[in-house]
């Protein structure tokens, strides 16, 4: 009986290994960007990287949300490992997962509260760029033409 034990436990761990070979290559073909989820060194690096770098630029917020959506792409591996992890009752391994998943929503989470604290402190610059949008488009005779700062845009062009 323990001999057949040996043999199936033998015959798990080379499973298991063969199927790691297999989603480490899958994702070098897929040329993944996202820091290994498997890899504290990587998760660190990216999560040290993440917190220091401020993205808002020129009144733009859309590397902010890509990097949101970067976030949560790898904190969907995270949930992969941490099921994983729950399976094989590697107790170690989902408390470690959900501590990165915990670090990275915090960030991402403090990220958009400075993206949209920037856009309340700066909301006056995104209205004179709205309106530089709306002004009159020479091709069209009959589009208003707003002035920037005028606080009744929205009035006028609703009418």
């Amino acid at each position: 009986m323990e001999r057949w034990y040996i043999n199936v436990e033998k015959s798990s761990a080379s499973y298991e290994k063969k199927m790691k070979e297999k989603e480490d290559w899958q994702k070098y073909l897929s040329c993944n960007p996202r820091p290994d989820a498997f890899q504290e060194a990587e998760l660190t690096t990216y999560l040290t990287t993440y917190n220091e770098t401020n993205r808002i630029k020129n009144l733009s917020i859309q590397d902010v949300i890509e990097d949101f959506q970067f976030t949560e792409g790898l904190i969907h591996d995270l949930n992969q490992v941490l099921m994983r992890a729950y399976a094989d009752a590697d107790n170690a391994k989902v408390d470690w997962c959900k501590h990165y998943i915990k670090k990275l929503r915090d960030v991402s989470y403090r990220k958009l509260d400075e993206a949209t604290a920037y856009i309340a402190k700066n909301a006056d610059l995104f209205i004179e760029e709205e309106a530089s949008l709306l002004a009159k488009d020479p091709k069209d005779p009959n589009a208003k033409s707003y002035k920037s700062g005028d606080v009744n845009t929205q009035k006028n062009r609703n009418q």
